[in-house]
């Protein structure tokens, strides 16, 4: 395979890791059809050997290649290229059939008053500077980045434990560890037991505000203030009032 030396451009100077650019180059091979479906590559030391590059960043590049499906490493045979590529082919879509609809009412009460509209956000020119409440600009987020460590982190046994339901309370080391902060810093003596890890602020008012908040009870809140906050007190039944 030292076909590969040729067809496996390396740029010590990207800023793209090595190990990526050369599971780049093989993926890239493999669609042209310089590299067939079934055909056995080099061992991580013989890549290593022919590319002049550490053994490490040839088997971070089969490790990348195998989580991402392109490659297979069969025991005491080597590394192949998979004979059912990932790619993603077009299926024709087919006659459609009868189109159901839901129904105008339910077969069962539903009281709505006690529905919250939440407005819909406007789309804006991605072009555009927002000048908002301090949100990141999901342009700068690395998402191929994420998705790629995410697929390899999964496919790891490892890791398999991770992706079972954990504490409803949250990460036991998390909760022990702010327990201790919160103790250390504000003189809370309170421990893991007493905290509860919510998916953000919101879920957390709307869990205060359905344990204190009673039906008719007044609430105070600030104008202009957090209008999601506000839709979350009326909808649990309080008398919202402005200052």
């Amino acid at each position: 395979m030292k076909v590969l030396k040729e067809l496996i451009r390396i740029d010590k100077l990207a800023d793209t890791p090595v190990y990526l650019q050369i599971a780049n180059s093989v993926m890239n091979n493999i669609r042209r059809g310089h590299l067939r479906p079934g055909i056995k590559l080099p061992s991580s030391r013989e890549l290593s050997d022919l590319l002049n590059i550490h053994r490490k960043t040839s088997q971070n590049a089969y490790d990348e290649l195998m989580a991402q499906g392109w490659i297979e490493i069969l025991p005491r045979r080597g590394a192949f290229v998979v004979k059912n590529l990932p790619e993603i082919k077009p299926i024709k879509l087919t006659t459609p059939g009868t189109l159901y609809l839901y129904p105008e009412k339910t077969n069962f009460f539903v009281n709505e008053r006690e529905l919250v509209c939440f407005p819909k956000p406007t789309p804006k020119n991605p072009n555009e500077i927002k000048l908002d409440s301090g949100l990141p600009d999901m342009r700068l987020l690395p998402t191929e980045f994420i998705l790629r460590e995410f697929r390899s982190l999964t496919k790891r046994n490892t890791f398999r434990k991770y992706l079972d339901y954990g504490d409803p309370r949250g990460p036991l080391y998390l909760l022990e560890t702010l327990a201790n902060y919160l103790t250390d810093t504000r003189g809370i003596p309170i421990s893991e037991r007493n905290l509860l890890i919510t998916k953000g602020a919101q879920m957390g008012i709307y869990l205060t505000s359905q344990l204190l908040i009673k039906q008719g009870d007044v609430v105070i809140t600030g104008e202009p203030g957090y209008f999601s906050a506000t839709l979350t007190f009326k909808q649990a039944g309080a008398n919202v009032k402005s200052v």
